[in-house]
């Protein structure tokens, strides 16, 4: 076993290299200049703002874990980009320790070092160590509280469960797609405890709860919102605007969403129809006496709500085409789309390979192993997987429903694998 954490620390510290070699003069922009801001203000006026000239305007427009643990970095180190990218690698190559440990506990030790090793050298969570984005520290906090589920459940223990619970809570605080997750993983373990240990799931739901409590209390007396961030009516009504948009339209974005080289050959004047499409986008906002924003941090609370009605009653007259505009948004999320190799300066022609190897070869091949991993762990629920399959279901609903941006579809892709092995691999009875 220490020969397995060895060989995957030294994979995961050499595949960040790269990333650290590519990105030394690294700049902050769009969502990780705002992160980058609120830390700032978190560490010099104890704030939690994205206004430097004013920041006593305070905001929820961001969930708080990733700028509090920007804030740590600079309060030991400076204001130093670099040393993020050093405390995102040790946090990338940690969770890539967390997986194994949790592969450990469902299939024999070779098929957990390899879970591991794939962790480690997984492109988009490689990448990712070089931007200040929220990904990094997500993927271990969701690591970590699976892993502690799969121990809870084992142990049937209430320390295990408690912890868990508080995991999970800190991952909804980092990235908020997770807030309802402890609703299913909830129910899918009461229904498979043993009568006498169905408390557990609602020590769970407790421990999420206490975890989340006084942030979603900050925002409510601050802002009359009793939620972790704004933002959902913003990423709800991209979606929804689209469902009046021409057939012709629906299926560029299926072209693009698959390959960006594809589909400026196939659309070559498809910057001319961008110009258009962002015309329609303002438009529509107009009809709405709101002011377009370039992305979801300029709403207020308001604002987010009177999309997020104007969302569901497109929705609720378009239901058919939703649903199947969420197939798309599936493939999209999967896509690695949204992921820039940081290692690579600019539009890379080996970016486009990666993606494309990994969308024609890879992901087909993963998505029907992972699907038989899902039928042929069904047995062996009762031992751990259940968590597993509970948590990718979910992931991949929301992000198809609501956010279909694919990096962050990229804390899941190692339970993928893991699920892959689970169709062919025997499970363990005991830890290794």
């Amino acid at each position: 076993m220490r020969k397995d954490l060895l060989l995957i620390v030294a994979v995961g510290v050499a595949a960040c290299l790269p990333v650290l070699a590519a990105n030394r003069d690294y700049a902050p922009a769009k969502d990780a200049l705002q992160y980058d801001r609120i830390a700032i203000n978190l560490g010099a006026h104890h704030l939690f703002s994205d206004d430097l000239l004013q920041p006593s305007h305070r905001t929820m427009v961001r969930e708080p874990g990733y700028p509090i643990f920007l804030s740590v970095v600079y309060a030991l180190c400076g204001h130093s980009y670099r040393a993020v990218q050093y405390a995102q690698v040790f946090l990338h190559v940690l969770t890539s320790v967390v997986i194994y440990g949790l592969a450990c506990r469902l299939v024999a030790r070779r098929s957990a070092c390899v879970v591991g090793l794939l962790t480690a050298v997984l492109p988009p969570l490689v990448s990712l160590t070089g931007h200040l984005l929220t990904e990094t520290l997500f993927t271990l906090l969701l690591a970590l509280a699976l892993w502690n589920l799969v121990e809870a459940h084992r142990r049937q223990s209430v320390v295990w469960t408690v912890a868990a619970g508080c995991w999970l809570g800190l991952a909804a605080l980092c990235r908020s797609i997770v807030i309802w997750l402890w609703l299913p993983l909830a129910l899918g373990w009461w229904a498979a405890l043993h009568r006498r240990a169905r408390h557990l799931p609602l020590v769970l739901v407790l421990s999420v709860g206490l975890t989340l409590t006084p942030w979603v209390l900050r925002n409510t007396v601050l802002f009359g919102v009793p939620g972790i961030r704004t933002g959902l009516g913003y990423q709800l009504w991209l979606r929804a605007a689209r469902l009046d948009r021409p057939d012709a339209e629906l299926w560029r974005g299926v072209v693009f969403g698959y390959s960006a080289v594809l589909g400026h050959a196939l659309y070559p004047t498809v910057r001319a129809q961008e110009e258009g499409e962002r015309i329609l986008f303002e438009e529509d906002w107009a009809k709405m006496k709101l002011r377009a924003p370039t992305a979801a941090e300029s709403l207020t609370p308001a604002d987010d709500r009177l999309l997020l009605r104007d969302s569901l009653r497109n929705i609720g007259q378009h239901p058919f085409r939703y649903l199947a505009d969420s197939l798309i948004d599936f493939v999209n999320a999967n896509s690695w789309g949204h992921v820039s190799f940081s290692w690579l300066r600019g539009p890379h022609p080996l970016g486009y390979l990666i993606r494309g190897l990994y969308l024609i070869g890879v992901f087909p091949v993963l998505f029907v192993a992972m699907m038989a991993g899902l039928v042929r762990t069904r047995p062996r629920w009762d031992q751990g997987w259940l968590f597993l399959v509970v948590t990718v279901i979910y992931f991949n609903v929301v992000l198809s429903l609501v956010w279909a941006t694919s990096r962050l579809n990229a804390p899941i892709v190692p339970y993928y694998f893991l699920l892959a092995f689970g169709a062919v691999a025997r499970a363990r009875e005991v830890s290794c």
